[in-house]
């Protein structure tokens, strides 16, 4: 089970738990915002808690952007992503240590993996690095990599074998982007989603605008 909070809410996330929905925009459906940093950081975080009491998902690559909202975050933020690049894994990964947070482990090393199998190894290695960090298995959520659909459904059977396996190998919870997919594509989203929920998905950063992936979100008949 992996927690995150603001000042006044707390969200649990994992396997068993209700479906969390991250938000790309800050709305009452949402049960965490996904906050992009930009050149900006801190402010960033400031602003958008004036905005709403959610907890925050901090979205940058940049351990530099990571670490100047992760100082003025105000209770445990979860950190998107730590990548399977060794630089910029250990830099991340030592701030979430520092600052108490959980993190979502990108499996991605420079290139995105063709086969689950692949996208394991990675997670593996992210989690390895985590452990040796100090940083709780269960503060570790796996990203399961959305792609579009549109040039090659295959795409999809690869990320719902890797939610299998993250579930099934690693026993971590498992997250993605489903606006990654294809932007537009909302019927297509939501019957992916409910693929990935009955597959064992934990959590997805998400459009709540679209009102058919969100029904599926909220359906507890969809959790696998």
């Amino acid at each position: 089970m992996t927690t995150i909070s603001s000042p006044s809410r707390t969200i649990e996330l994992g396997d068993g738990l209700p479906f969390c929905v991250i938000g790309e925009r800050a709305d009452d459906t949402a049960d965490a915002l996904d906050l992009q940093l930009g050149p900006e950081p801190a402010e960033a975080v400031l602003q958008a808690r004036r905005t709403t009491a959610l907890p925050f998902s901090l979205d940058s690559a940049d351990p530099e952007a990571l670490a100047a909202a992760l100082a003025v975050y105000e209770g445990r933020a979860l950190v998107n992503s730590a990548s399977a690049e060794p630089e910029q894994m250990h830099a991340v990964l030592a701030l979430v240590r520092r600052h108490g947070a959980a993190v979502i482990a990108l499996p991605y090393d420079g290139r995105i993996p063709a086969t689950a199998a692949e996208r394991l190894g990675l997670a593996r290695r992210i989690l390895e690095a985590a452990e040796a960090h100090g940083i709780a298995r269960d503060d570790v959520v796996v990203d399961a990599l959305a792609l579009p659909l549109a040039t090659d459904p295959s795409r999809g059977r690869t990320t719902l074998e890797t939610i299998r396996a993250i579930r099934a190998e690693l026993g971590v919870g498992s997250v993605l982007g489903l606006s990654n997919l294809g932007y537009g594509r909302g019927a297509e989203q939501a019957a992916f989603l409910a693929e990935a929920r009955a597959a064992g998905l934990s959590a997805a950063i998400m459009d709540t605008r679209s009102a058919a992936a969100l029904a599926v979100a909220r359906d507890p008949k969809e959790q696998g």
